[in-house]
């Protein structure tokens, strides 16, 4: 027994000898990983360092700036000003004016406590008081439906059509009365104005609202900008978008070093001004004869209510043919700039005839709502017509036939065309206007007569090769290439040489039917003929002027294509002058002054309704022409459409205003500084 127990004692003793020779292994191990680990999280610990350092020193700015900008209470953008729009002489178009958001804090205005809750009861009056197109019972809504936002835009009462928004905007003067009211004022060293009587909760944020002084002058020339971004919607506030806009600003707030806040501003770039080649004198004197005469011809529609429109449309040119500058141009009916989308003054009925859209609707028996008619006639109000639209010229387009001819020496001074009221092309008999015939006739008289007969016969001689390549010289089925928005493509409105060698087309293009054109093609065209034969580029960029008013661009006349000959165009120039002198055009005669020109009446499609576009197109003086004036009336409200003398009134009535405007010199002045005057080559009347 003795013997067992010793050897369970010595087996004991070598099983606590292992125990204890694994303890001393195991905690090595242990020791060793905490040392990796300790040696890991170290290494790691320098690299984030130097991370940091390396961070600071190449992007530190960089990521300053990111930190600030989402530091909203601290920051601020400061808005730019859109640059204005100027006419030639300095006159103010469009403009931004300050305005300014009212900005209440619901947090603060919030608070339990009893002084603010006394503070933000004066707050609500004082809103009440010097805001009222405030909706200061909006404002008590939102500061339970908003109660913990620090930034909250008051609203307006009436909603914002132009700028599409709910937004009250107060103007600087309202705001200076606010401020005033609860100015500290300082007596004896004490403050009679305590914290606790001024409103709280409250600021202003500075944004700017686009203005037109003249409202409705040249509004679709002018155009307008969006609510939204501030960006042109149409005209020249969307053609010269880039030039007009500028950069914001911001405001950055930031804790220095020494825990101090600071600010710092970066100042926004505002838009610079475009200076126009648009006279508002003359553009003023454009608009009102054209209204004149829209107001002498309003029409009953037999229910009693007189219609508001003496015409679905009236449009006017007046240009400089000898650098492609527009000095004016209108549209009718037109819109108020600063209440662009209102129709108050149009019925529906009215609405109807302005739109090409609606007009097609109403003559195809197809359904429309009333929100689409006034859909569809503000796009159509809001275009410029002499851009947009696109017409049969009528004999307005003679003289540019008999130009070609001319020119080419296919039609000579010494031919005689006789008139016997109309051609027989084919099966097709075309008449002229004048049915019993004009009789035998020279070029001239043609022109003067307006003889379709004459010209058919012209164009036979001209041949299609020559015709199609004088329409695409005078720049026909080609855009102007005119600084505004919307030029029509009339690129697939003429016909091509080969379908000109049918004779039937040819001979009816040759006074104008048959194919289309824009107004400010024609007013192009027109000038070519009566320059010497340069087409200039139509333009309204007259320079661009920086904040400071340095001009920093300056545009220069471009001609982009040779018409006719010098010789060809002085031959048409005394033709042209014919014209009024003794011809169609005698109503627009101004006695003293040497007026030149032709008249055109062109039948619309479809021609079963039987309307038409009237137009006259002319120059003054007729000798060495200043400007070019082009006015057409599209469906009068007369009785006998074909038979109005309207453009030649208006003509008339715009010329008689603005030649002592630009001071043109009369056939005396003329005559006395050494110009031949035409009307001293041929007695008058023949």
């Amino acid at each position: 027994m003795r013997k067992k127990t010793v050897i369970r004692a010595v087996k004991k003793k070598k099983t606590n000898q292992k125990q204890e020779d694994h303890q001393p292994k195991l905690f090595i191990r242990m020791q060793n990983r905490l040392f990796a680990f300790y040696g890991l999280i170290c290494i790691l610990f320098v690299f984030i360092i130097g991370r940091i350092i390396y961070i600071e020193l190449k992007s530190g700015p960089e990521y300053e700036k990111k930190v600030l900008a989402q530091q909203n209470n601290a920051n601020q953008t400061i808005p730019y000003q859109r640059g204005r729009i100027e006419d030639r002489n300095g006159t103010v178009l469009a403009a931004s004016v300050d305005m300014y958001k009212v900005i209440i804090d619901c947090k603060a205005l919030n608070d339990d406590r009893k002084t603010i809750k006394a503070r933000r009861k004066i707050t609500i009056n004082a809103v009440k008081k010097y805001f009222p197109e405030v909706d200061a019972d909006r404002m008590v809504k939102e500061l339970t439906e908003y109660k913990n936002s620090r930034y909250r835009p008051l609203r307006s009462k009436e909603f914002d059509k132009n700028n599409n928004q709910m937004i009250a905007k107060v103007t600087a003067d309202e705001k200076e009365a606010f401020e005033k009211a609860f100015k500290d004022k300082i007596v004896n060293g004490k403050n009679k104005m305590p914290d606790k009587k001024k409103p709280y909760g409250i600021w202003f944020e500075k944004v700017y609202k686009r203005i037109y002084p003249y409202d409705s002058l040249a509004a679709s020339v002018i155009g307008f900008t969006s609510s939204q971004n501030g960006e042109g919607s149409i005209g020249l506030e969307r053609e010269y978008d880039s030039i007009l806009k500028g950069v914001n600003g911001r405001s950055y707030g930031f804790i220095d070093s020494d825990r101090n806040v600071q600010k710092a501003v970066v100042e926004p770039e505002d838009g610079k001004t475009i200076v126009t080649t648009l006279d508002a004198n003359i553009q003023m004197a454009v608009e009102e004869e054209i209204q004149n005469w829209n107001n002498q011809h309003l029409v009953n529609d037999g229910s009693g209510e007189t219609k508001k429109l003496g015409s679905q449309n009236t449009a006017c040119i007046v240009m400089n043919p000898n650098n492609g500058e527009i000095l004016a141009m209108a549209s009718y009916p037109g819109f108020n700039l600063n209440n662009n989308s209102d129709l108050s003054n149009y019925t529906i009925d009215d609405l109807k005839t302005i739109s090409d859209e609606n007009r097609k609707s109403v003559r195809n028996n197809i359904p429309i709502s009333d929100d689409k008619i006034k859909e569809n006639a503000l796009n159509s109000i809001w275009q410029a017509y002499p851009i947009t639209n696109s017409f049969e010229p009528g004999s307005i387009f003679k003289p540019v036939t008999i130009s070609a001819g001319l020119d080419t020496g296919t039609v000579k001074t010494s031919d005689s065309y006789y008139c016997d009221g109309g051609e027989q092309i084919g099966n097709n008999y075309v008449p002229c206007w004048y049915h019993a015939g004009h009789g035998q006739e020279t070029v001239e008289d043609a022109l003067k007569n307006s003889c379709n007969d004459a010209l058919m016969q012209m164009s036979a001689k001209i041949g299609p090769d020559y015709f199609s390549k004088y329409q695409r010289l005078f720049g026909f089925g080609q855009k102007t290439n005119v600084d505004l928005p919307g030029e029509a493509d009339t690129s697939k409105l003429l016909f091509t040489k080969d379908q000109l060698g049918s004779y039937i087309n040819l001979a009816t293009n040759s006074f104008g039917q048959n194919f289309n054109l824009t107004m400010i093609q024609m007013a192009a065209a027109y000038s070519s003929i009566i320059n010497g034969g340069k087409l200039y580029q139509p333009h309204f960029l007259y320079r661009v002027e920086d904040a400071g008013g340095n001009v920093i661009r300056k545009v220069d006349p471009v001609v982009r294509q040779t018409t006719i000959s010098k010789d060809t165009s002085d031959l048409m120039k005394q033709y042209l002058r014919t014209v009024v002198r003794a011809g169609t055009g005698t109503k627009t005669e101004i006695e003293g002054y040497s007026v030149a020109g032709k008249t055109g009446t062109a039948q619309k499609s479809p021609k079963r309704e039987n309307h038409y576009v009237i137009s006259f197109i002319g120059d003054v003086p007729a000798e060495d022409p200043q400007i070019v004036i082009f006015t057409i009336i599209d469906v009068p409200n007369v009785g006998a459409e074909s038979a109005c003398h309207g453009t030649l009134e208006i003509n008339k009535a715009i010329l008689e205003r603005i030649i002592p405007y630009l001071n043109i010199p009369s056939e005396e002045e003329e005559a006395a500084s050494g110009i031949t005057v035409y009307d001293s080559l041929y007695p008058a009347g023949k």
